[in-house]
């Protein structure tokens, strides 16, 4: 069933995309690292969350609610500690996030805004939706594993060069400028 319905989910920066099974149970197995679970937990957990909003005829559940539907799953499998780790790693992901910004230049700082990446990486390269979401995902977490408070545009811009070149879509169009 994995993309194939129309249920959504909209995202945390009001973007939308086709609910996809095998992405919510990577991230359910991340979560069960150092636990007793296997993959197959997490897959399983994941085809419930679906079908349940299948069954419920939501087409548009927010991230937030797929989420919380994924940590009481886990708890109630006897996962208690990878919903804590979950529920951990997304509270400091969010607080990273908070206190991330953007340097445009030598007067100009925006806060961080990973939906203005993806339409950066989206026009730059003329890639889709979700080539674009899915590269500035990437910039994102390296970003806050990294613990970088500040980032300048012209960083961005080479760190998307770097991953646009792995990914074989460095030549799509010229890359953008810092």
């Amino acid at each position: 069933m994995s993309g194939s319905g129309t249920i959504r989910v909209m995202k945390r920066d009001r973007g939308v995309e086709v609910f996809d099974t095998r992405k919510l149970a990577a991230a359910l197995w991340r979560s069960c690292r150092g636990t007793q679970a296997t993959y197959e937990h997490a897959w399983r957990i994941a085809e419930a969350i679906e079908l349940h909003v299948r069954r419920s005829r939501v087409l548009c559940v927010p991230s937030y609610a797929i989420f919380e539907m994924a940590v009481t799953a886990l708890r109630q499998v006897g996962l208690a500690p990878a919903a804590h780790a979950a529920g951990a790693y997304r509270a400091r992901r969010g607080q990273l996030r908070r206190t991330l910004r953007v340097r445009h230049g030598s007067d100009r700082v925006t806060l961080w805004d990973k939906a203005w990446l993806a339409e950066l990486i989206e026009r730059s390269w003329r890639v889709s939706r979700a080539t674009g979401r899915t590269v500035a995902a990437k910039v994102e977490g390296m970003l806050l594993r990294d613990g970088a408070g500040e980032v300048s545009r012209g960083r961005l811009v080479e760190m998307l060069n770097r991953l646009m070149s792995e990914y074989g879509l460095a030549d799509a169009v010229p890359s953008v400028n810092g």
